[in-house]
């Protein structure tokens, strides 16, 4: 399934989500909600996103490196998504 995550709040429930879709699979595109909340720098520098602790705690309960897309630009992150969930503070809608 191609997904594109949208945001990451203060919880980090959009870079959580996105990381453990694609360790389960899925074509993953993480997209920023606005231009400081993710760090697309270090990601890229590390490969990828790191998944740690318990496995049992993840949908997929898998550890590992996220491998992962990532993009400045909604509408092109979204344009061949087949789901598209989005994490940012009910303040920002």
């Amino acid at each position: 399934m191609r997904v594109t995550v949208v945001g990451n709040s203060a919880a980090n429930v959009g870079v959580v989500l996105a990381a453990d879709l694609s360790l389960g699979g899925h074509e993953v595109t993480l997209a920023r909600w606005n231009s400081s909340e993710i760090d697309f720098g270090e990601i890229e520098r590390r490969g990828g996103i790191l998944v740690q602790g318990d496995p049992n705690e993840l949908l997929f309960r898998k550890l590992g490196t996220a491998r992962l897309r990532l993009a400045d630009s909604i509408p092109v992150a979204v344009s061949d998504a087949e789901i598209v969930p989005l994490d940012c503070a009910a303040s920002e809608i």
